[in-house]
């Protein structure tokens, strides 16, 4: 017997290829980046006599907006900036957030959150596009760590430095 078998395929996708994917340390979601988009996959049950899980896409990020109905955490306009297609994708915690996605499309480094009161099912895309920065170097690498610790270290390329980073907690 085979110890590892295909599931389920997730695409076509009309905005061009897979250029990089991620899970989340619990397993229950799923990122796959095409082109300059993030689209997020959250496990749910297929209902069929076996019970298996699929993945269904309950949300696409771009550079410029979330999922959601807002610019940014605070409601103010991000900077705009050039970005290319995603390089990289990871996961990683943040304060007050059900989820956060990190990504790197060329030389713009971005956080999507999802509030953490989105999980039911109607507010399960709702996204917000809640940090965006402009860098001297393309990233390509990303490596986020789950649960309170909220990190994210990148790099790039020939890179000789790997920065970490670390969100601000919110005001209270």
């Amino acid at each position: 017997a085979d110890p590892c078998v295909l599931t389920q395929t997730l695409g076509p996708f009309p905005a061009g290829s897979v250029n990089c994917v991620s899970w989340t340390a619990s397993g229950d979601a799923l990122a796959v980046g095409v082109g300059a988009t993030a689209r997020v996959y959250e496990r749910t049950r297929d209902g069929g006599a076996g019970s298996s899980w699929r993945w269904e896409e309950t949300a696409v990020l771009t550079p410029t907006t979330g999922g959601g109905r807002r610019s940014s955490s605070s409601g103010d306009p991000l900077p705009a900036v050039e970005a290319g297609e995603l390089a990289a994708l990871a996961w990683s915690g943040v304060f007050g957030a059900r989820r956060a996605l990190w990504g790197a499309a060329a030389h713009v480094l971005m956080l999507w959150t999802q509030p953490a009161d989105a999980g039911a099912a109607a507010d399960a895309s709702e996204w917000q596009l809640a940090w965006r920065r402009q860098l001297a170097t393309p990233v390509s690498l990303l490596a986020g760590c789950g649960g309170a610790a909220a990190l994210l270290a990148s790099a790039g390329d020939g890179d000789r430095l790997a920065k970490v980073w670390h969100p601000e907690p919110p005001d209270d």
